[in-house]
Order: structure tokens, then sequence, then C-alpha cells
């Protein structure tokens, strides 16, 4: 009799036990079975695995009863932490993280405890790191997944295997190390295309794409979610179907594609129609609402983000909360009257609001530990009540945002190196990862003759070759960009010097102090919008010539102002130059009118005046700075004392050896004061 029921369970158990007569047929087999062993116990646990799709109530109560006969088992403990993981798996399902949370810590001590249980340890401690992931603890589930891949490997399961280390490397992908993420999704890929396992070439196909997204290659970004689209699509995942629409969506957002994210949101929600997508389905809903605040539709915008703020809120998914309290909070400050009493929110409370829900994100980054959000806050935080016309507040906000924006310079150049980094190795990794898979492939087919072996061998070889050269191009172009880059990024942090920020802020205090608004508001005016305009421009390659001398004016009239009106400036144009059509570099001027101001024209005692020429041959720009300053008593040195200088000198020999053409910094010492004439590459729309 027990031999046959546990014939009848294993044909049971290759089928869906969702389907009611498969049910039924397992509570039949249930009241005919008196004893109370092992045999009962696994009828018990599964009909709780039967109800899962059907009545989470009902699995619960199947799971409880398994529960009550584990401990009359022998090698109890082994039955206790197999059923503890039921139950964590039935809460997991239906999002009562906390409760399923409990149950695998439950597991864990159980297994721990058993005899011969590497197996279920295994999947108790990936499905924990599952839960820490969902809730942004990534360091937690990082240690877990590590632990799962480790046990998976002794007892030789390469499919749970791969599974872990996937998580491994989405772990080691939302903690920015993305080199570790990288090493892990290739290795994933290489053993999965050789198993033919579809749904793991599927998840490392998607987890590369996300990986390119970060580091800022969306061409191939793009190459790798339409893979795990097509992965996918055959295998009917719609759970991961869905979450890779929502993946790539976000990736053409982030590319300034907002039509083409729109696209991705809409076909995941067409298929987001279930209970159990729900998270997924708000995921895309919040997308929708970013795509549409960047496009400027704030209607829509307000509609979609408040949906999915509801949601993050009754589910207490924080980090998700924050991300749209942010939005959220941009909407309300953008958002015209009209639209913002449409959708009944009052434009006389729209920055109160704002404020509240920045504070409340505030308590959220910090208690999560995000700097990076924090910061996101404070300058959002800023910007409001600059609005408002609270100085005070935004004084201290910009102060808090400063600080934090510091703090992460370290931690941003470390991850910009990893960047380029990744870039150059990107194609390598994934040609030897193809060539290994090949390697395989071959070795497992070979049923030809040694004749036809060496002649593949030699196409092999010969097509190997070609792939190098071509290699070794790109990485000599990738290198180039690398370098360019990276000069960018330091010149950038460059551009403002700290004690100009310094001293910036310290006069603003002063005027508050003085209680002298009117020049605070002026001050802070413009200081504002010439730290907006640096950041919103960092990550531009170029800007229009008419933003550029926008931002240099801004720090032309600070610096006057600071050094009490004792020089002023001229900027003059050649007619036949269109500086809206003009393209140059952002803040490339700035650092040679510091050097005027600073070197040349401070120890001055008045009149002191800087002429900005901009004129234009065949194929070059010419951008001239001329000082009436004390000009260069020791050339090298004067030279050698801005760093952002040296920088800038920098940034334009790339520029002439990736454009190939007669750029440079020359300078003139006239009789009274200095010249300086850049040349750039000329650049029209």
């Amino acid at each position: 009799m027990k031999i046959r029921i546990f014939l009848i369970l294993f044909c049971i158990s290759l089928s869906s036990f969702a389907q009611k007569h498969e049910i039924d047929s397992l509570k039949q087999l249930l009241r005919n079975y008196k004893k109370t062993d092992t045999t009962k116990f696994l009828l018990y646990y599964d009909i709780s695995r039967a109800y899962d799709d059907e009545d989470d109530k009902l699995s619960l109560k199947y799971s409880d009863s398994a529960l009550y006969i584990a401990p009359k088992l022998e090698n109890k403990n082994k039955w206790l932490a197999k059923v503890f993981y039921r139950k964590g798996q039935n809460y997991y399902q239906y999002f009562h993280y906390k409760e399923s949370l409990d149950s695998y810590q439950k597991a864990i001590h159980f297994a721990l405890k058993g005899k011969k249980t590497d197996e279920l340890l295994g999947r108790i401690y990936h499905n924990t790191g599952l839960i820490y992931q969902y809730n942004d603890e990534y360091k937690k589930a990082l240690g877990y997944h590590q632990k799962a891949f480790e046990l998976f490997v002794k007892i030789k399961n390469e499919k749970l295997g791969l599974t872990a280390l996937n998580s491994v490397g989405a772990c080691y992908t939302n903690l920015n190390d993305y080199k570790k993420a990288l090493n892990c999704y290739f290795q994933v890929l290489k053993i999965a295309e050789t198993q033919n396992n579809e749904s793991e070439m599927g998840l490392a196909s998607g987890n590369i794409g996300l990986v390119f997204k970060r580091i800022g290659n969306f061409e191939k970004a793009y190459a790798y979610f339409e893979k795990a689209i097509a992965i996918y699509s055959k295998i009917n995942d719609m759970r991961n179907l869905i979450n890779t629409y929502q993946s790539y969506g976000t990736a053409k957002d982030s590319n300034n594609d907002q039509k083409g994210a729109i696209k991705l949101y809409e076909k995941g929600l067409r298929l987001a129609t279930k209970p159990e997508y729900d998270n997924l389905k708000y995921d895309l809903i919040n997308g929708l609402g970013v795509a549409y605040l960047a496009q400027k539709n704030y209607e829509k915008a307000i509609d979609f983000l408040k949906q999915s703020l509801v949601y993050y809120r009754e589910n207490e998914n924080k980090r998700k909360l924050s991300i749209t309290n942010l939005h959220y909070s941009e909407v309300l400050t953008e958002a015209p009257d009209e639209i913002l009493k449409k959708n009944n929110i009052n434009p006389s409370e729209k920055y109160n609001l704002a404020i509240s829900l920045l504070k409340e994100n505030v308590k959220i980054d910090e208690k999560l530990e995000i700097p990076e959000s924090l910061m996101y806050d404070k300058e959002l935080l800023a910007k409001i009540y600059e609005k408002k016309g609270d100085y005070k507040n935004a004084l201290h906000e910009f102060k808090d945002f400063q600080r934090l924006k510091d703090s992460l310079a370290f931690s941003e150049n470390r991850e910009e190196a990893i960047k380029k980094e990744m870039q150059y190795n990107a194609d390598k990794k994934e040609t030897l990862a193809k060539a290994e898979i090949g390697k395989q492939k071959v070795i497992r087919n070979a049923i030809v003759t040694v004749s036809l072996i060496v002649l593949i061998a030699g196409v092999f070889l010969f097509l190997g070759f070609r792939k190098r050269q071509k290699i070794k191009a790109e990485q000599k172009e990738i290198l180039l960009k690398a370098e360019i880059s990276e000069t960018e990024l330091k010149a950038l942090r460059a551009q403002m010097n700290p004690h100009f920020i310094f001293n910036a802020l310290n006069s603003i205090a002063d005027y508050i102090n003085k209680n002298d608004a009117r020049s605070a508001d002026y001050y802070l005016g413009k200081f504002a919008k010439l730290m907006r305009g640096i950041l919103e421009n960092s990550e531009e390659k170029e800007i229009s010539l008419s933003e550029e001398l926008k931002m240099l004016e801004f720090y032309m009239d600070l610096e006057s102002l600071r050094f009490k009106n004792k020089f002023n400036y001229e900027v003059k144009i050649a007619d036949d130059i269109n500086p809206e059509n003009t393209l140059i570099p952002p803040m490339i001027l700035q650092p040679f009118v510091e050097n005027s101001i600073l070197h040349g024209l401070a120890k001055k005692e008045n009149d002191g005046k800087i002429t900005i020429h901009i004129d234009k041959t065949e194929d070059l720009l010419k951008c001239t700075i001329e000082d009436n300053g004390i000009g260069r008593k020791n050339p090298n040195e004067n030279l050698n004392k801005s760093y952002g200088v040296k920088l800038t000198r920098e940034r334009i020999a790339l520029f002439d050896k990736s454009k190939n053409s007669d750029s440079g910094v020359f300078y003139t010492d006239l009789e009274t004061g200095t010249r300086v004439e850049l040349r750039l590459p000329l650049e029209e729309i």
C-alpha cells in the first residue's frame, strides 16, 4: 500500500496540482491513509502546494497539518525544515514578506540540525535572499545567495547553482559592483547555453542588459533585453517577460527615449493582469509616470505616479516609495495650477505637500542608508524653499546637498572607473564566452571525420583572428573615449573652485545675517542658477554656445559682486556665428576666466576688465579671453596654479586627437594683462 501511494504521488507531481481533479485525488488518498508517518506528511505537503494558485488560506491550513505531524517523524528536523520552507513559499507568493522571512528563518534553524538537508538548505537560503533583495537590503541578500550557491556547487546541482549565481550577480549590480556582476552573468550565460537552459539564459541576458544600461552602453543593453524577451516569449514565462519589459523601458527612459519607454511599459501592462503580477504592474505604472513627467505631460504623470504611490505605501516598499515621492514632488512644483486643481490639489499648498513628501523621503533614505537618494531629496528641497522665498531653509538644504555631493565624489570616481573598465572589457568577455560555448557544442556534437574537424578548426581560427583584430581596433577607440570621459569627469569636478563655493555661501549667509533680503535674494538666485546649470550640463558632451556663455556670465557676475565690482566684462560674438546652433564642451571657458580673475585682476585696485571674443575660421571655433590684469610675471608658475586650466588643456588635447583638428590653447603676454586663445573643433547643428 505504501509503495503504491508513493508511485501515485510521483505520477501526480509530474503535472500541475492547480487542477481540481488532481487536488481531489490527493485528498482521496489522504482520507484512505490512516498511519501518521512520512507518507501522510507528504500528502499534506503536496495538497498545500496544490492550493498555491487556488487558495492561500487552504494552502496554509494543509501546511499546518503537515507541521503537526513533522515532530513525530524520524529525522524530524529535516521535515520541520521542509514544512517551514513550504509556509515561507506560500507567504512569499501572496506578498506577506515579514511572515515569509520568519518561516524561512525557522526552516534554516531546523535544516542546520537535520541530516541530508544540503539541497533544502540551499533553497531556503536562496528564497531568504530574494526577500531581502525585494526590500532593497542587498548586502544581506548577497550573503544568503552566496551560501546557496556554495551548497549547490557542493552537491553538484548545476541548475540550482545557476539560479543562485544569477541572484548573486543581481545583488552586485544593485551594490554598483558591475565588474563582479558581469562576471557572474557571463558565467551563467555560458553554462546555460551549453545546457540549453532557456529560463536561465533569459534571466542572465536580462541582467546583462541591466548592467550595460547602468554603465551607459544602451546599444548593448537593448540587444540583451531583446534576447531575454525572445526567450521568455518562447517559453511563456509571463512574470519574467513583464519584468524585462519594465527594465527595457527604464533603459529607454534613461536614454531620453520616452516614447520608446512608454510603448514598452504599455506592452508589459497588457500582460500584467493577474493579481500575482501586481508588484510588476505598479512598477510599470510608476515607469509611465516618470516617462510622462519627462515629456511634461503633467496630467498623466500625476495619475500614474499617484497610483504607484498608494500601492507602495500600502505595501510598505520604502525604497520605491522614496523614488516615487521624489518624482511626485517634482510634478507638484512644475505642473500648472489648472492641472493641479483638476486633480484636486490646492495650488497654494503644492510646496508644503512637496516638502512633506521629501521630508518623509529623508527619513526613509537615512534609515536605508542611501546617500545618493538623500542628496537628490536635499537638492529638490533647496529648490522648493527657494521658490517659497524661505532662503534660510534653502541655504541649509543646499549646504546639506553640497556636503552629500562631496562625500559621494570618491564612490562616484570609483564607479566611473569601473564603468570605463566594463566598456573596455565587455566585448572581450562576450566574445570569449561565445567562443567557449561554441567549443562545448563542437565537442558534444563532433561526429565528423578528422579532415572536416581540421577544416572547421581552421575556419574558426581564421574567424577568431578577424574577431581579435576587430576587438583590438574597438579597444583603441574605447580607450580614447574612456580617457576623454575620465578627463571630462575630473574637469567637471574642478569647474567650481571649492573656495568660490564656500565664499559665495558665506556671502549669502552674511547678507541674511544683516537682514539684507534683497541682496541675499539676488545673490542666491544667481548662485542657484549657476549650480543648476552645472548639474544639468554635467552629463552632456556638448551644449550650445549661448548656454555656455550664460553660465559664464552668472559666474562672472558672482565674482564681480564678491570682489566689490573691481572688474567688469564684455562678450563679443562675430556676426557669422549663431550661438544657439554652435556647440561647445560644457564649462570649457570658465577655468581660464577664473585664472584671469584670481591671478590677474584680484591684485589690481580697480578698473579691471575681461573681454571675451568668439570668432571662427573654416573648421575651428576661436574663443579669446583677454584681461588687463598684472600679467604673468612667471608664466610657468601661473600656468600650473589652476588645476582646472590644466584639466581643460588635457580635454582640448583629447578633442584634437579624437577629431583630428588643430585644437589647442595659446597664451600671449600683453603690455598690460594676458590673452588666452582656445581653438576648438567647429561643431554646428
